[in-house]
């Protein structure tokens, strides 16, 4: 398809670019994405005709065909009831072509605006099939992470073992439930972007922030780099509302049910480029993180003292290579079998 003629119009009228808006598949958001990179001046109309099909909630519907036709043909009708021309030379023949392709080109807009109405109303429509929202998941398994592409244009990257859920009209009800950690890269709209995890609901309408949520662990934390948030915790039938600027985190104890705010903590972010944090990291937590960051089992042999602790940081190219780098700094050993892992600690 040559879109780079095409001019509102066409993209409202399109299928693809319906379907792309309505219901984004990976594919179908690579193409475009490409596609506004390699036509940056419609950007603007590709914006414009995004937030009309947003805004109308195109569903699908079949209308049958026998309904349009009759419609156009009593219009035409009416319009040439009281019209006795007689039709006898090219003339008239022009002239009488031309009536007909202005009063077709009326009846379809009267078609188009009539329907219109009815969807931005959210009025059933005789014969329109309209499809419920669908949920979508996605989900990382121990050992990956993934960047994900939101139907509104933002970004999650997920981090492992975690996962999130959304429905299909996203769009215009920018709703996610986390499970785990995920960094958000929020753009910018008039539709409050809202993340859920078990205690709290974070609300922004534009910015980047952390948010750490794993079902089993005590704390919840979320770190703003840019723009401001809104974070409600809902506990007893008690909404607590807090508020942060960037630079500030939030942590939620859910044992001692206390909220506090802090300065943000940069090692927090470090995952997402790739880079594994210690600070006075105990053996439970030094091995769950090798568990969940390279999707592996360990063991550990030997007797390490209750004071055994790491610090660091450390880029995460491969395991091997973190333990080597580790192996130099702290008192330990290993051996790599496939997804198991001893660790020899001292």
């Amino acid at each position: 398809m040559n879109y780079k003629d095409f001019d509102i119009e066409d993209f409202l009228a399109d299928k693809e670019f319906i379907e792309w808006v309505k219901n984004p598949t990976m594919e179908n958001e690579v193409f475009w994405h490409k596609w506004i990179d390699l036509h940056p001046d419609k950007r603007e109309m590709i914006d414009k005709a995004t937030e009309i099909v947003r805004s109308v909630k195109y569903p699908k519907y079949e209308i049958e065909e026998e309904r349009v036709q009759k419609v156009l043909d009593n219009i035409i009708a009416q319009n040439y009831s009281n019209r006795n021309v007689p039709k006898t030379n090219s003339v008239d023949k022009k002239r009488d072509i031309s009536r007909q392709l202005y009063f077709g080109s009326v009846a379809a807009a009267i078609l188009i605006l009539i329907t219109s109405i009815y969807y931005f109303n959210g009025i059933e429509v005789p014969g329109v099939k309209v499809d419920s929202p669908t949920q979508i998941t996605k989900s990382n398994p121990r050992g990956q992470r993934s960047t994900i592409i939101l139907p509104d244009s933002s970004v999650v990257q997920l981090n492992s073992e975690s996962k999130i859920v959304y429905q299909s009209d996203f769009r215009t009800h920018r709703e996610v439930q986390l499970s785990g950690e995920a960094f958000f890269s929020v753009k910018k709209g008039h539709v409050p972007f809202r993340v859920h995890t078990q205690n709290l609901t974070t609300t922004v309408l534009g910015t980047k922030f952390n948010v750490k949520a794993f079902t089993e662990e005590q704390y919840e934390r979320i770190s703003l780099v840019e723009g401001s948030v809104k974070v409600e915790n809902s506990q007893n039938d008690q909404i607590e509302t807090s508020y942060l600027e960037h630079g500030e985190r939030l942590v939620y104890d859910d044992k001692e049910r206390v909220t506090y705010i802090s300065e943000l903590d940069a090692d927090e972010l470090a995952w997402k480029d790739g880079f594994l944090v210690f600070n006075n990291t105990g053996v439970s937590e030094f091995t769950h993180l090798l568990r969940r960051w390279y999707g592996v089992e360990v063991t550990i042999i030997g007797n390490p003292n209750s004071k055994w602790e790491i610090n660091g940081r450390y880029k995460t190219y491969s395991l091997e290579l973190l333990l080597e780098s580790i192996k130099f700094t702290e008192n330990i050993d290993y051996k790599i079998k496939n997804k198991t892992v001893e660790l020899v600690l001292n």
